[in-house]
């Protein structure tokens, strides 16, 4: 039993692997595209970022002892590299868009549906929920609220 579960667990590790690998292609593909300038869209990024997330939720998942954990975490480091590397790819694909004048935009999901809004006025209200969070560790502030009333 020890030695099928160890055969199922390092077939599992392989075929994340070669996800990760397929992945990795494309992550390096992104890379030289945007190191010539050109600007990459935010939905390729996404869903590039999303498939590496699952295959490290896959990763979690498997339990394992001895060389396999070392096979494992050395996966999951290299994930994580990868996604920090796309991170990286978005955050300069922000700054080309701004500096060229335009605003991108990024899809928000409220309770009326989805709308569009501006990063920039997103990083206002980052900054401001910053704020409000460095007032809350302070000794005295105010709180007041304006509550809506359902009927």
């Amino acid at each position: 039993l020890k030695i099928a579960k160890f055969q199922k667990d390092s077939n599992s590790i392989a075929q994340i692997c070669f996800q990760v690998d397929k992945f990795a292609q494309q992550v390096t593909d992104l890379e030289a595209i945007a190191s010539r300038g050109v600007e990459l869209t935010d939905k390729h990024l996404d869903n590039l970022i999303g498939n590496l997330m699952t295959e490290l939720v896959k990763l979690d998942e498997i339990v394992v002892d001895g060389d396999l954990k070392l096979q494992k975490r050395k996966q999951e480091k290299r994930v994580q590299s990868y996604i920090e590397t796309l991170d990286m790819l978005r955050l300069r694909n922000t700054q080309l868009s701004s500096k060229s004048g335009k605003v991108p935009l990024q899809k928000q999901e409220h309770s009326s549906g989805k709308v569009t809004v501006p990063l920039q006025k997103q990083a206002k209200q980052r900054n401001l929920t910053e704020l409000m969070h460095s007032f809350r560790d302070s000794d005295s502030f105010v709180v007041t609220t304006k509550w809506e009333t359902f009927d």
